[in-house]
Parts: C-alpha cells; sequence; structure tokens
C-alpha cells in the first residue's frame, strides 16, 4: 500500500467519524432533548456535516487536481527520455569517434575470446591502452584476427590520393609493428592466437567485433567514406545487435569479415624484419 492510499484512507475514517457523530447529534436532538438544547445540538450536527461535506470536496476535487497533473509531468518526463533514447540510437550513425564506445570496447577485450578488426589502418583504435587489454586478451587465451589493407597495394594509394589523412602506407606499417610487438609479449605464455593479414581492396567498412557467438557479444561498424579530404573521425558508425530488424545486418557483416579473411594473405608475425 502506498502512502498516498493511507493518506486518503484515514482522511476518510476522520470523515466518517465526523460524519456519524454528526447524525447521532441531531438523532438525539430530535428526539431526546428538549428546547433549547435540542436546536443547539442541531446547530452543532449541521456545523459537523457542512464542514465534511466542504472539506471533502474540497480535498476530493483538488487533490485529484494535483494528481492528475503530477501524472501528466511524469508521463511527459518519460516520453522525453524515450524520444531522447530513440533519437541518439537513431542518429548514432552520424557521430563520429565515441569516447564512450572505445571505453566499452576497451572493457570488453581483456575477458573476451575472439576479437576480429578490419580497417584501412586501424591506427586510431591501437592506443596504447588498446595495445594493452590486447596483450591481457591473447594471454588469457584470446584468438584476436585483423584484416588491414596491403600498404604497397594500389588500394592504399587510393587512399592516400582522396584523404587528408597523413601518408597510410606508415600507418599500416605502424599498426604492424604493434601487432607484431603485441605477439612478442603474449607469445611465451598464452594459448591464444593473434593473426594478421593483408588485402589489396578498400573495405567498405571498417569494423569491430567482438565474441559474436557468445550472449556478450559486441558489433561496431564505421563507414569507409572517401568523400574529398575526409578524416577517420568523420565517418558514421553505429553498433549492431542480434535481435530484431538488426539480426539480418548483424549477421550480414560477419559474413562480410569471412569472407574478406578468406581473400586476404597472412603476415608473419614472428619475423620483425620484414614489412609484410
Amino acid at each position: 500500500m502506498t502512502e498516498r492510499n493511507v493518506k486518503e484512507r484515514l482522511y476518510l475514517a476522520v470523515y466518517l467519524l465526523i460524519l456519524c457523530l454528526s447524525v447521532i447529534l441531531t438523532f438525539v436532538g430530535l428526539n431526546y432533548v428538549i428546547e433549547p438544547y435540542s436546536s443547539i445540538l442541531l446547530n452543532i450536527s449541521a456545523n459537523l456535516l457542512g464542514v465534511v461535506l466542504l472539506f471533502f470536496l474540497i480535498d476530493r476535487f483538488f487533490h485529484l487536481e494535483d494528481q492528475e497533473i503530477a501524472d501528466n509531468v511524469s508521463a511527459l518526463e518519460r516520453r522525453i527520455e524515450n524520444l531522447s533514447n530513440r533519437l541518439e540510437r537513431n542518429t548514432s550513425f552520424l557521430k563520429g569517434s565515441d569516447d564512450r564506445n572505445t571505453s566499452l570496447i576497451m572493457s570488453l577485450i581483456p575477458d573476451a575470446k575472439d576479437v576480429r578488426l578490419v580497417g584501412y589502418s586501424l591506427e586510431n583504435l591501437l592506443t596504447a591502452e588498446f595495445i594493452e587489454n590486447l596483450v591481457i586478451f591473447a594471454r588469457n587465451g584470446g584468438n584476436l584476427k585483423v584484416v588491414i589493407i596491403d600498404p604497397r597495394s594500389q588500394a592504399a594509394e587510393l587512399v592516400i590520393s582522396n584523404s587528408s589523412q597523413d601518408p597510410i602506407r606508415n600507418d599500416i606499417n605502424q599498426t604492424i609493428k604493434l601487432l607484431r610487438q603485441t605477439h612478442q609479449r603474449s607469445i611465451s605464455n598464452t594459448s591464444g592466437q593473434i593473426e594478421v593479414r593483408i588485402i589489396n581492396w578498400l573495405p567498405s567498412c571498417s569494423m569491430v567485433i567482438i565474441d559474436p557467438n557468445s550472449p556478450r557479444d559486441y558489433l561496431q561498424v564505421s563507414i569507409n567514406c572517401l568523400s574529398y579530404r575526409s578524416t577517420p573521425k568523420m565517418r558514421p558508425h553505429f553498433i549492431l545487435t542480434k535481435s530484431g530488424n538488426e539480426q539480418r545486418w548483424y549477421q550480414e557483416y560477419l559474413n562480410q569479415f569471412d569472407d574478406l579473411w578468406k581473400e586476404s594473405s597472412p603476415i608473419e608475425l614472428t619475423d620483425s624484419n620484414r614489412n609484410r
């Protein structure tokens, strides 16, 4: 029982008590008391009855009005919150790199078992903190698969000619170097695996896929737009789930990764003297 219901019952009990007292006084004044006491009792009874009716009506109607306003305000707040959530979700693809998403990705990686990354060079993703999480991930037995552009390919030339970012060859070679170091740091005491492949193709999107076959899965897609003088942070991105209308696209992007993986060429990570 809510506090409001308790108060309403207490008020009703008081009103009924006063009403009963008024009825008793009226009955006694009419049948058992002589004048002038009969008039006095009837006046008191009438006043009590007036008090009950007045305060009951005032409390009832004004309380309902206040409660109606409060209910309307609460309903409006819920609608605003729902609209805000829907707006944030429906316009998430318009945002650039989201620090909250990056933090979520890094929090998921250490305990993950299957991580797959696709991108031109992934230089913006592989921060020092991200690399440390990958080392923990690999030492815990996780399997990492990475697909990036071949730095010597025509695809790399196309990115250089259409983007204002730094020469992508340097970014790709730096990514390969970091992944080699990550492999060397974790290879001695791990049952996991780190694999890197390169492809002579411009992936239509960058992807971060974490444990796609588990309940704690995560799949983020960033569209690679070769717009004039664009930067990586200007790319739209969105997160897909296995449920609802997104299930089809979730599986579609998983299949895209598998296709890219099959068409790409492996890099030997144990030979640090090689660039490929």
